[in-house]
This record gives structure tokens, sequence and C-alpha cells, in this order.
């Protein structure tokens, strides 16, 4: 006959198993997620029937009495970056959001976004749709004419 094994763990092997496997387990779907993004391919662009002309283009803005430079540089077929050069110190302690808001629409806009299904964070949704705007106009420069 089979002899019947019984197996006693104390409470605290238990829990200190439970949460070795709970910690094994969100570091392997962490892992998969970081290597997924990085090895996956970028999501094909849909502004190849924008063609633009290649080129770094500005414009200057104002907020308040402040004023800065955004700049939006385009390859033939995508937007490459978007930036903002302060032309005085004390626009980022007047507008604490607004380098995190160009962040974002640069990353989604980079990733090949168009400018219509830009998704915009809670924190900062209205300084995003203003630097938009801006950018929707300067790209409006550089849309090629062929």
């Amino acid at each position: 006959m089979s002899q019947t094994k019984i197996v006693v763990l104390k409470r605290k092997q238990l829990l200190f198993a439970l949460l070795a496997l709970l910690a094994v387990t969100a570091l392997i779907f962490f892992l998969i997620t970081v290597f997924r993004s990085k090895n996956a391919s970028p999501p094909e662009t849909s502004h190849a029937s924008a063609m633009y002309v290649p080129g770094s283009y500005e414009a200057e803005i104002t907020l308040g009495d402040y004023r800065m430079v955004l700049q939006v540089l385009v390859d033939s077929d995508r937007i490459k970056s978007c930036s903002l050069a302060y032309l005085d110190e004390a626009v980022e302690t007047m507008y604490p959001l607004l380098p995190s808001a160009l962040e974002n629409l640069n990353r989604q806009l980079v990733l090949g976004a168009m400018p219509e299904e830009i998704q915009f964070s809670e924190d900062s949704k209205y300084t995003e749709s203003y630097l938009l705007e801006q950018i929707q106009e300067i790209l409006a420069l550089a849309v090629s004419s062929e």
C-alpha cells in the first residue's frame, strides 16, 4: 500500500512561499512587458498621406506675459520631435505642467499618432490642447505642396 505523507507547513513558511511566488510572477510579467515593447516594431504611421518638407519649423508662442519658441522637427513622412525653447527663465516656475504636457504630446506624435488621435492626460489636458493647436499650425507650414 502507498503511504500517505502529511506535510505540516507553518503559517510563516506558507506566507513566505506565497510572497516569493508573487514576486517571481511580477518579475516575469515586468520582464515580458519591457522586452516586448523594445522588440516590437514601431506602429505603421498614418503620416504617409501628409508629406512634409523635411526640416525644422518654429513658432513663437505666448503664455501670459512669457514668450517661448516651439520647434517641430519633421522628416518627409513623420514628426521627429517637438521642443520648447524658453525665452524667459520664469516660464517653468509659472507653468509647471508645460514640460510634462509637451513630453506627452511629443511621445505620441513621434510614435506616429496623428494630431487628431492624441490622448490628453487628465492632469494637463488644457495645456496639451493649447500646445497641440500650436503644433498643428506649425505642421501646416511643413506640409508639402506635392
